[in-house]
């Protein structure tokens, strides 16, 4: 193993907006425990050598805990560090040398950031009224929460009391105590069940784990440099770690459970098909509203246990698990012994799912309207500093980049049994979107000025966003047009490496790269498919139609009833029909495979005739 890169803090006297010197100098001498003496030779002018030594996770600790006091430090690497004037303590006085890291820092495109970054920006405090009304939000999600846990004991209390009751009553006779017992273990068995179904969704399995991988800081200077330069102007901490994955979306967390949420620790996750195609305007707003939600300690804590509590509710009520899978499998097959308890597994489940989504509209209510408030104080923040104009544009370019990278990652599985997985998810999904179609595009489009904003919701919709944006114009503050990739040092390396760990990690493939074709590979497979097929259908115009009649039996009587009985009727027997197919999906996959079959018999005859 090489050895490890250490760290250090970098102070060069400058402190945030709005800070006066003697205040800060106070803080400092009380937190770090320094003399009034020490503390003036920070200011003296040029740069200081804080701390040295350090981990990056530890230099991340002190670079936090220093912006506290309302002063503004660096962290650099120590690789061949400059001699310093003073060696004496932790504290060195200015070195005049640059240190090997900070020159490679100096590119061009770092100063370009710094320069950008130069800018003063007006923070707008969440009023005490917002903060006490989170208060007593979050005291309310967790009643709820509190609730559902009393209902699920109470409902354990009363059914293995009532299974113990039947018991004592059946000793009575020989006969009682065999009858008794099976009665006994019989509802033993149900109440047991359908705790275990309704307490299911609230264990930390069900959340399958995003796989990302994490940056590391020496090799990714420039972008760590820019995530830093935006957490200080948007007051928020700079991340412990900078992970990246394959959604089309950007998060924060707390790092390290219980104790992160404590120390306000925090990992940045990229998804990575945001840089791939986002300028460095649109990718800063993103993140810029993002971290917004971050940059009050308080305020930080109690938005994020309401988030987490709205999700724990949604991901509960809207999706299964893998022990969901397994009964869907079971009740697949033919045997009736496994069809039996499959059934009874995924009613079950149903019924737990129907009982979190009325827990999570009584969550929306009480929390919906403070979120929302949230999200357009983000929103408010964002547009100062990336400004209103590319507002739309950025909301219409991520739901794209959204779109499209599901729709390619869902046609991995298929791609992996035709051997066609690319080596570059990345540029697999900016060439999608590049040739996305124009009835998708203008879809899109119509999205973003569709829907409403409910009292049930806990994310405003795009339309009421854009509104209150346009309301309040925006020059903003940074003019960063460039694509947002050159922030990594090598991104096509970095997209490919992160390709092969979402084959291998998400969707356990056994793939080496041998395995992976390029991408351009790819798209000319792609093409070659989409040209085939609109050459064959135009040589067949008329010869072949992929559709067939559906036959139905005269209904005249039809004619005489109201036009609402008969939309009615048809809406039943629609649902009627989706309950079978979920019911049968091994027939349906059957009967769809032998019919692709049948149509490619049918185009080969045509192409004889």
């Amino acid at each position: 193993m090489g050895k490890e890169t250490k760290w250090q803090i970098i102070f060069e006297g400058n402190l945030f907006e709005g800070q006066k010197k003697s205040p800060v100098k106070k803080r400092i001498a009380e937190l770090f425990k320094m003399d009034p003496p020490t503390v003036d030779n920070l200011f003296k002018g040029g740069p200081v050598i804080f701390k040295s030594d350090l981990l990056y996770p530890q230099a991340l600790k002190y670079q936090a805990a220093f912006q506290k006091t309302g002063a503004k430090c660096r962290i650099v690497s120590t690789e061949n560090p400059a001699q310093a004037a003073n060696q004496s303590g932790h504290y060195s006085a200015p070195f005049a040398e640059k240190t090997k890291a900070e020159k490679a820092a100096a590119s061009p495109l770092n100063s370009r950031i710094a320069e950008a970054f130069q800018v003063e920006m007006n923070h707008f405090p969440l009023p005490w009224t917002y903060k006490t009304s989170l208060v007593f939000v979050n005291l309310g999600l967790l009643l709820l929460l509190l609730l559902y846990l009393f209902l699920v004991v109470l409902f354990g209390y009363a059914g293995y009391s009532l299974a113990i009751a039947n018991l004592k009553t059946a000793f009575t006779s020989w006969t009682g105590k065999i009858i008794g017992s099976i009665i006994f273990l019989i509802t033993l068995l149900i109440v047991t069940a359908i705790l275990f179904f309704i307490v299911k969704p609230l264990l930390p399995h069900r959340f399958k784990k995003n796989q990302t991988l994490e940056l590391n800081p020496f090799k990714e200077q420039t972008l760590f440099s820019y995530i830093q330069h935006l957490c200080e102007i948007m007051r928020a901490p700079m991340p412990r770690r900078i992970e990246i994955d394959c959604r089309a979306g950007l998060s924060a967390r707390f790092s390290a459970g219980l104790a992160g949420y404590l120390s306000g620790d925090l990992n940045l996750i990229l998804g990575l098909p945001l840089p791939a195609g986002l300028s460095l305007n649109q990718w800063t707003a993103l993140i810029s509203h993002e971290l917004r939600h971050f940059s009050e300690g308080t305020n930080m804590r109690l938005t994020y246990m309401a988030r987490r509590i709205n999700h724990l509710f949604k991901e509960g009520s809207s999706s299964g698990d893998s022990i969901d899978a397994i009964f869907v499998q079971w009740s697949q097959r033919e045997e009736l012994y496994l069809q039996m308890p499959a059934q009874i597994g995924l009613f079950l489940a149903l019924l737990s799912r129907k009982l979190m989504g009325l827990w999570l509209q009584g969550c929306r209510l009480i929390s919906g309207y403070l979120l929302q408030q949230l999200e357009y104080d983000a929103d408010r923040h964002e547009i100062q500093l990336t400004g209103s104009a590319r507002f739309a544009d950025t909301l219409l370019r991520l739901n794209g980049l959204k779109r499209v990278t599901q729709q390619t990652l869902q046609n991995l599985p298929q791609d992996w049994k035709e051997r066609h997985l690319v080596d570059d998810l990345m540029s697999l999904v900016i060439s999608n979107l590049e040739h996305l179609p124009p009835a998708t595009a203008e879809q899109l489009k119509r999205n973003l000025s569709k829907e409403e904003t409910t009292l049930f919701q806990t994310q405003p919709s795009d339309k009421t966003r854009m509104a209150l944006v346009a309301a309040d114009p925006q020059a903003g503050l940074l003019n960063l047009e460039m694509p947002a990739k050159e922030m990594f040092a090598d991104f096509s390396s970095l997209s490919r490496q992160l390709t092969l760990h979402y084959y291998r990690s998400q969707m356990n493939l056994p793939v080496v790269e041998k395995n992976l074709l390029p991408v351009t590979a790819v798209i000319k497979h792609q093409t070659h498919l989409e040209t085939s097929q609109n050459s064959f259908k135009k040589y067949l115009a008329g010869l072949f139609i992929n559709v067939r009649p559906l036959p139905l039996q005269a209904r005249p009587d039809l004619r005489n009833q109201p036009v609402k009985e008969r939309i009615g009727a048809l809406l039943k027997r629609a649902a009627q029909i989706k309950k079978l197919l979920i019911k049968d999906k091994k027939s349906l996959k059957e009967f769809q495979d032998l019919d692709e079959k049948v149509l490619a018999l049918i185009q080969a005859d045509a192409l004889l005739q």
